[in-house]
């Protein structure tokens, strides 16, 4: 095969090409995960060092045979990047917690899960619904967590979770299913027996 062109101009606009097709939805990834946290200031930051990150492994990535889906891998970076700006904020005492699924996937996951046992906000507030619903995903697998996250909040299919996890996609779907539908369920269901207001 032969060795692809190496002209800069070239590369800097196959570069901003993907770039941009992508941005849109890595954009609303990225609103939904920071609304409402410490680093929702930062969206802005974090946006631009995902697209400085971007252009600096673009060689490597490029120079790959096959390629990889390029929203897969322009996701993986601000991932990256959104962790490092919490884990900063974090060693600078401004902040400290973990990596929370968003308010509005918290419910709505809770709401799915307990559909069959009464709406949860009969019993529980919606903020603290959320709260259990954070603590039990907390307590899953951390697997198990990651593909719950990225599919229920990062809205990604599980074609393209297996893409970044380097998995076969019906596996990454077996454990979707395994970890929200069955051990989250029971989680959830304990947890909310045991509720106190």
């Amino acid at each position: 095969m032969a060795a692809r062109s190496h002209n800069p101009l070239m590369d800097l606009a196959r570069f901003h090409q993907a770039f941009d097709a992508h941005r849109p939805r890595l954009e609303r990834i990225l609103q939904n995960r920071v609304r409402g946290t410490p680093q929702q200031h930062a969206y802005d930051e974090i946006l631009q060092q995902t697209h400085i990150k971007a252009w600096e492994r673009w060689p490597d990535y490029s120079a790959k045979e096959p390629l990889i889906d390029a929203f897969v891998w322009l996701y993986g970076i601000m991932r990256d990047c959104w962790i490092d700006k919490i884990r900063y904020d974090t060693r600078n005492g401004r902040h400290l917690q973990n990596v929370p699924i968003s308010a509005e996937t918290s419910f709505q996951i809770a709401a799915h899960l307990t559909s069959g046992t009464g709406t949860p906000s009969a019993k529980v507030m919606r903020d603290e619904m959320i709260n259990i619903v954070r603590r039990a995903i907390e307590m899953l697998p951390e697997a198990d967590r990651l593909v719950i996250e990225m599919h229920d909040d990062d809205t990604l299919t599980f074609r393209e979770i297996a893409v970044k996890l380097g998995e076969i996609e019906d596996a990454v779907r077996k454990r979707y299913v395994r970890g929200r539908d069955k051990k989250l369920k029971a989680l959830l269901e304990k947890m909310l027996g045991e509720y106190r207001p």
